[in-house]
């Protein structure tokens, strides 16, 4: 199982489609800073676990999902923007901190990209540091994974 973890990316998480397996809940946070979360959680029938021990990072909560899948097909994603008159895809190459690549996907989100495309090798995959990173942005932006970005472009 993969961790999200944070606040933010656990929303957002809850207000997708995904497969959401649980949620741990650290024993000492107060309620009021995770309503929403266990309203959604509620909502879904997510089990929620509270513990004692707080996961490095996470502001108290954990969301644990199957896998990561935030890759979408290319053919599916250039059908999607090219039925829009304008577009924007952000091209990345051998981006190697997660953390960085968190942050390009914060701001691709914050700027209106419809897409990411990345290289499947010499690039960071999408991980929890990346959706930490993100801060929750992941799940607005298509990640496209392709072999080769030349011939991509």
């Amino acid at each position: 199982m993969e961790k999200i973890i944070g606040i933010n990316p656990v929303l957002e998480i809850l207000r997708s489609d995904k497969t959401v397996e649980k949620i741990e809940v650290y024993k000492g946070i107060k309620k009021d800073t995770i309503k929403e979360i266990l309203n959604l959680a509620s909502k879904r029938n997510i089990k929620i676990f509270y513990t004692d021990r707080r996961t490095e990072n996470s502001q108290g909560v954990v969301a644990l999902v199957s896998e990561f899948d935030y890759y979408v097909d290319l053919a599916d994603f250039l059908g999607k923007i090219l039925s829009k008159d304008k577009s924007i895809v952000v091209i990345l190459d051998q981006i190697q901190d997660p953390r960085n690549f968190g942050a390009i996907i914060r701001s691709a989100e914050c700027f209106g990209a419809d897409g990411i495309v990345i290289q499947d090798r010499n690039n960071v995959k999408v991980t929890e540091t990346v959706v930490k990173s993100s801060t929750g942005a992941i799940e607005h932006v298509d990640i496209v994974k392709v072999t080769n970005i030349s011939d991509t472009i």
